[in-house]
C-alpha cells in the first residue's frame, strides 16, 4: 500500500524519504513493539511478514491484521506520541525501513506533498477497516474465511505459515467455527492443513 503511495511523490522526494530512513533486520518470532509501548517512528517492510495483534476487552490477544512488503506499519506514531495501539511480531525474516517522527517533521516542512501522502495512507486505513467491519457483519463465516485465505495467499503463495487460531482471529470467528470450516474445505480438496499453517491446493476454488 505505502509503495503505491511512494508513486506520487517526486524522485527528490521519494529519495529524500527513503534517505532519512534507517534499515533494521529481525528474526522470527521477534516483537517489532508490544502494545502499550512509547511510539516515536513508523516502519517500512521491505521484505518479510509481520502480524499484528490487539488486546481486547477481555484480556484476549488476537490477531488482526498481516502485513508484508511495501507496507507501513506504526504510522500513528509520526503524528502523535500516543502508545501503540498494537504488538506487531515477525512472522518470518524481515527487513524494515525506519522513520522517526523527528525525521518525518523534518521532511514535512520541506516538502508539503508529504502531508498529503500521510493523509491518504491513513484514509485508506479508514476505508479498509469500514469494509472489514462491514463484513464481519455481513458475510457468512465461510467467506470470510475464504477471504482471509485469499490475502494470505496474496502474503505467502500456497504455502500460508498461519495457525488456525490466527486465521479465526483475521476472519473475525471463533476458532471451532474456522477449524470447522477448514476441515469442509480440506474434505473438498481445496486446502491441507498441517501444524503451524495450511496449503493452498486448488487456489482457483477459494
Amino acid at each position: 500500500m505505502f509503495d503505491e503511495l511512494l508513486d506520487d511523490l517526486d524522485d527528490a522526494g521519494r529519495q529524500r524519504l527513503l534517505a532519512s530512513m534507517r534499515r533494521r533486520r529481525l528474526r522470527r518470532g521477534e516483537v517489532l513493539f508490544w502494545e502499550g509501548d512509547p511510539a516515536d517512528a513508523a516502519f517500512l517492510v521491505d521484505s518479510g511478514h509481520l502480524l499484528v495483534e490487539r488486546t481486547s476487552m477481555l484480556g484476549d490477544v488476537c490477531a488482526v491484521a498481516v502485513v508484508g512488503p511495501g507496507d507501513l506499519v506504526g504510522e500513528q506514531a509520526l503524528l502523535s506520541d500516543e502508545p501503540r495501539t498494537a504488538t506487531v511480531r515477525t512472522i518470518d525474516a524481515t527487513e524494515l525501513r525506519v522513520l522517526t517522527r523527528t525525521a518525518f517533521a523534518a521532511l514535512r516542512e520541506d516538502h508539503p506533498t508529504f502531508d498529503a501522502l500521510l493523509i491518504d495512507l491513513l484514509d485508506r486505513r479508514l476505508r479498509a477497516v469500514s469494509e472489514l467491519l462491514f463484513e464481519a457483519r455481513n458475510s457468512p463465516v465461510e467467506d470470510r474465511v475464504r477471504s482471509t485465505l485469499v490475502m494470505a495467499r496474496g502474503h505467502f503463495g500456497d504455502d500460508i505459515p498461519l495457525s488456525q487460531e490466527i486465521v479465526a482471529a483475521l476472519s473475525g470467528s471463533t476458532r471451532q467455527t474456522v477449524n470447522a470450516v477448514l476441515g469442509e474445505l480440506q474434505e473438498d480438496g481445496i486446502i491441507e492443513t498441517r501444524r503451524g499453517g495450511l496449503r493452498i491446493i486448488d487456489p482457483a476454488r477459494l
